[in-house]
């Protein structure tokens, strides 16, 4: 699967009914195709938790949208070339900056990053901000089993996408590692974590990034059309022996599918 792809080929293939193996190739590159168009559709260049370094003009002004949502954290904020601090706690606040509470469920919605003491102040590409953004579930609890050693993440919102980090709940982080894992080391894929005998029985916190149920289903549905469509191509309608006449839509994106998109879509980039 490419980075950016929306949903998986078994996610199509039950879709389509399809058992065989040999429509797969063209299949994964139709998953591709079809996840770079609804990322381009939405105007969103990645949905799973991706960091990534804004430079922005000052405004003169004390707040800024940040462009992609929802923010998991930021790394820094340099304004004028000086690192500005955080803000915790309640107010009156003292030197820093604040951003919007993502909300915890999809789509969201995009977020302000607000100074507490000062401005933005008007300059070409003086402001720079290092954070990540994307779709995620952070620190779900969990107790490593016994045989199999084996945890399925929940994966509330939508299917698992990519492995954020695992923690005991003591705030240790594990080891990812690609071979059998040892004690205090964990494997992933597809959102199985596997983790070794010696820790079974350990609270763990699991984070992890996850494609949005709507958005998968509409990138399945898309993919399932072009398949389909390859057997009609340059057809928009044909009659039956029986004199009933077939239409076939010639759309980019159904409306149902541009229906479940339209909640994601940046409609602005700030």
């Amino acid at each position: 699967m490419a980075a950016t792809d929306l949903c998986s080929l078994p996610d199509v293939k039950s879709w389509l009914n399809i058992a065989a193996a040999t429509s797969d190739a063209q299949l994964n590159t139709l998953i591709t195709a079809a996840s770079r168009a609804i990322l381009g559709y939405i105007n969103r260049p990645f949905i799973l938790p991706t960091q990534q370094t804004e430079r922005r003009n000052g405004t003169g002004g004390r707040s800024f949208m940040l462009s992609d949502w929802p923010v998991q954290s930021v790394a820094s904020l340099y304004v004028n070339g000086v690192l500005i601090a955080p803000i915790a706690g309640l107010p009156p606040f003292g030197d820093g900056y604040l951003i919007d509470t993502a909300l915890p469920m999809p789509p969201g919605e995009m977020q302000l990053l607000t100074l507490t003491q000062r401005l933005f102040s008007r300059c070409i590409q003086n402001v720079q901000v290092t954070y990540t953004a994307g779709y995620q579930v952070t620190a779900e609890p969990a107790v490593i089993p016994t045989t199999p050693f084996q945890i399925t993440a929940q994966a509330p919102y939508g299917s698992w996408g990519s492995d954020q980090g695992v923690t005991f709940a003591n705030g240790t982080a594990l080891v990812a590692v690609a071979t059998a894992p040892a004690a205090g080391q964990y494997s992933i894929a597809a959102g199985l974590y596997q983790f070794a005998a010696a820790d079974a029985g350990k609270a763990v916190l699991i984070s992890y990034g996850y494609v949005p149920a709507d958005l998968r289903q509409a990138c399945i549905e898309t993919v399932g059309e072009r398949f389909r469509a390859k057997d009609r191509i340059g057809i928009q309608s044909k009659t039956l022996a029986s004199q009933e006449t077939i239409t076939y839509s010639a759309k980019d994106l159904s409306a149902p599918i541009k229906m479940m998109l339209s909640y994601y879509a940046r409609v602005v980039k700030p």
